[in-house]
């Protein structure tokens, strides 16, 4: 993420670039992949099993909440899809992601586990869900948020929050507040200013006094030292010339030290140009200058801007800087930084700012239809948890077109893990994405006529199969549902696409067992109230356990969820949004492990068992084992 070496040359020389400050009564724009990587992993939540979701979505509250009574009003912009000029990078990520997930599967306890830090895959949704709770305004950018997030701090005067050391070289006036040096969890207390926090600050203007640079150069750090944008060795044989061999933050300096001689960004262009081949020039002085427009202009994104209008409870001068305050932001008019390719729907910028969308949705779009599917552990001699969901994701697709949002004539690539590379796994040519796998593809009007009867179909066709006979399933499963609501109305509409998730995962012939521990971690920790997983497994005897046997279809169960919330979502919700922050992983693991072996009659025993004091949860439990043995 980031500068190479660029955050350890800063942390070398905290004395003169950062400067502790307090941190109150003021806006704060959040990175929203760094702060979902600083939550989750700073406070050693388990990598295992498939995710801490109720244990994240705990300390995100914590966070929030102190914030705010420091009187800090923070907005979160999260990336959206990749873009073209990151693709390399995305694909090479995900192949160390592959990596880790290899690393955790051999893991012998939880403290190894956690020094490989593969951020389970509905981190996302958890963190934008309790966003949306709290009331927190949070934004998608078209593409990577980093331009943005520094415009907006800069239109409305405030800060940012994030670990990217991108932001020690886009100029944010009122400063950078790296997540490694806020300290969140202490809050103190002065009779002037009331409740504060303390983090350390950073100004650009510091490393240009510092350096006597002129405000253009620190683009070259990314130029010469590899970023997200430009491979590592693109000018090494430059890199080599003017610096010494050593890591690179020390290289970072040396840089610096040459760039402070430089006064004119052409100059170092040409320099930079001479040193490697003429088959590489042209395409080697279009990235520079990508990178130079990159970090020293700013995007004016007026659809972000409105979109963070419409959740923040706007004062005036908020009202003010949103209407005139574009000089001092330093933004220049131009929509994208390469101008083409970027350009997103109105209609998917305003689904993508709604939580149930994954990344992947957007880079469909934003990239040409190439997808870059996310990494979920699994052991690397099994297929991918994503090959059981094919039909699902076509059918995803398929509604994008229907859509207007995605063109009718693309071709859609995915990559996936494949053993243990990361590569293109599958192609879908437009004719593909055209074939009606089941009778409600077919549509003759425009979308927003379908009747709600249509929509809620697409969707159990889309994740149960379409098959003649799967229509009686498809009315018993309604019927379930039905059941449920005459119980607990509230409890089962936050529920029900995980429902139909969890039979479309069964039929693939997994274990009745683990679904039945799925059933138990979510009623009884919902229902009962549970705090914590603890109560759960007290109550049902498990213990926590590093078998892996189970990590795949868990993995499996996670892949059809996201299909399942994406559909809906791009649906309007013929089913209501699904809560996922209310269990964690290692939970159903735990209790699975207890119950494996048990024959089927013995497992539905003990479970009446343990709940016959729960008359409700009971009731739930066994309408929902029901529904999933008659859809097997």
């Amino acid at each position: 993420m980031g500068i190479r070496g660029l955050t350890g040359f800063v942390n070398d020389r905290q004395r003169f670039l950062l400067k502790r400050s307090k941190v109150v009564d003021q806006y704060l724009i959040v990175d929203g992949k760094a702060l979902l990587h600083f939550l989750y992993h700073e406070n050693s939540l388990d990598v295992r099993f498939g995710g801490s979701y109720m244990q994240f979505r705990q300390i995100v509250e914590e966070f929030l909440k102190r914030l705010q009574t420091c009187k800090i009003k923070p907005i979160v912009v999260f990336d959206g899809g990749c873009s073209k000029h990151k693709q390399n990078t995305k694909l090479s990520r995900q192949q160390d992601n592959v990596q880790l997930a290899c690393n955790i599967i051999q893991s012998h306890s939880k403290e190894e586990a956690q020094c490989n830090r593969l951020l389970p895959p509905m981190t996302g949704l958890v963190l934008c869900q309790t966003l949306s709770d709290l009331k927190i305004p949070f934004v998608y950018s078209d593409t990577d948020a980093d331009r943005d997030i520094v415009a907006l701090a800069n239109l409305l005067g405030a800060s940012v929050l994030s670990n990217d050391s991108d932001f020690y070289v886009l100029d944010v006036i009122h400063g950078y507040l790296p997540l490694s040096h806020f300290n969140w969890k202490e809050v103190f207390h002065d009779e002037t200013q009331g409740q504060y926090m303390h983090g350390l600050r950073y100004h650009r203007k510091a490393l240009l006094s510092t350096y006597k640079l002129d405000r253009a150069m620190p683009a070259f750090l990314s130029i010469l030292l590899g970023s997200d944008w430009l491979p590592r060795d693109t000018f090494s044989v430059f890199l080599s010339q003017i610096t010494q061999s050593g890591p690179s933050s020390k290289k970072c300096g040396e840089l610096l030290s040459w760039l402070s001689k430089q006064k004119d960004t052409e100059v170092v262009v040409e320099k930079i140009m001479r040193r490697i081949a003429n088959s590489q020039r042209e395409a080697g002085l279009e990235r520079v200058r990508w990178c130079l427009s990159f970090y020293n202009t700013l995007p004016k994104n007026e659809k972000l801007l409105q979109r963070v209008k419409e959740q923040c409870d706007t004062p005036m001068h908020l009202n003010t800087a949103f209407k005139e305050g574009t000089t001092d932001a330093g933004w220049h008019n131009n929509e994208q930084c390469d101008g083409k390719g970027h350009t997103r729907s109105s209609e998917l910028n305003e689904l993508i700012a709604k939580e149930d969308l994954p990344t992947f949705v957007a880079s469909v779009v934003t990239n040409n239809g190439k997808v870059p599917l996310p990494v979920f552990l699994s052991k690397p001699y099994k297929p991918s948890a994503h090959a059981q969901c094919t039909k699902a994701r076509r059918a995803l697709y398929r509604m994008l077109q229907i859509r207007n949002i995605l063109q009718n004539d693309v071709t859609v690539v995915e990559f996936d893990r494949v053993g243990v590379d990361y590569h293109q796994s599958a192609v879908l040519k437009s004719t593909d994405l055209r074939l009606s796998p089941c009778p409600c593809y077919a549509i003759t009007s425009s979308f927003d006529d379908v009747t709600d009867e249509w929509r809620r179909q697409y969707l159990l066709e889309s994740l149960l199969g379409c098959k003649t006979e799967s229509l009686e399933l498809h009315v018993a499963f309604g019927h379930t549902i039905n059941n449920l609501r005459k119980i607990d109305e509230k409890f089962s509409a936050r529920f029900e696409v995980m429902w139909m998730s969890t039979v479309a995962w069964m039929r693939a012939g997994l274990p009745l067992a683990l679904a039945i521990s799925l059933i138990l971690v979510l009623v009884y920790g919902v229902l009962e109230n549970a705090n914590s997983s603890d109560l759960l497994l007290s109550a049902l005897d498990a213990n926590d356990s590093d078998d892996f046997s189970h990590v795949d279809t868990l993995s499996q169960w996670q892949c059809w969820m996201q299909i399942a919330i994406a559909l809906n979502c791009l649906l309007g919700f013929p089913m209501c949004r699904t809560t996922f922050g209310v269990f964690d992983c290692s939970s159903v693991a735990a209790i699975y492990n207890q119950v494996n072996s048990w024959r089927r009659n013995r497992l539905i025993s003990e479970v009446d068992r343990r709940l016959a004091l729960l008359p409700r949860t009971r009731k739930i439990v066994q309408l929902l084992i029901g529904a999933i043995e008659q859809q097997m």
